[in-house]
């Protein structure tokens, strides 16, 4: 039996696959941009890294906010694909799959997000104080 619940879920094997992919395009990218590919890692690899956080997580509305800091490091990973892109390091369909996986995750993540916050206890109105005739 696996020890750690969160190896289980579908959008951690996502971000992992989707790390693992990363890793292999940005090869692309020329040695002396040292700091676009150290960026681009490091934002694939917070999804996979505040995904396991968020699942050891019990607080709902903790939860959720990680869900989407998780979500957060899945857009910036494509904004940083999208500066090699511009910069002609890499070609559009060298990211296709890569992208793909992302929007999958992000769609995952959203999911997630949103069933969390659902179960953040929600505070009960005070009931009014009677009028008092006067």
């Amino acid at each position: 039996m696996e020890r750690f619940s969160f190896r289980r879920l579908n959008v951690y094997r996502e971000a992992m696959l989707m790390v693992k992919e990363v890793g292999q395009v940005v090869r692309a990218i020329p040695s002396d941009h040292r700091d676009l590919v150290w960026q681009i890692r490091r934002a694939a690899r917070s999804v996979l890294l505040n995904i396991a956080e968020g699942a050891g997580e019990f607080a709902p509305r903790e939860k959720a906010r990680i869900h989407r800091i998780a979500r957060r490091s899945a857009w910036e990973t494509v904004a940083a694909l999208d500066l090699a892109l511009e910069e002609r390091f890499l070609r559009a369909s060298d990211l296709k799959g890569v992208l793909d996986r992302l929007h999958a995750i992000i769609g995952m993540l959203t999911t997630m997000g949103k069933k969390a916050e659902a179960r953040v206890p929600r505070p009960r109105p005070r009931p009014r104080p009677k009028d008092r005739g006067q």
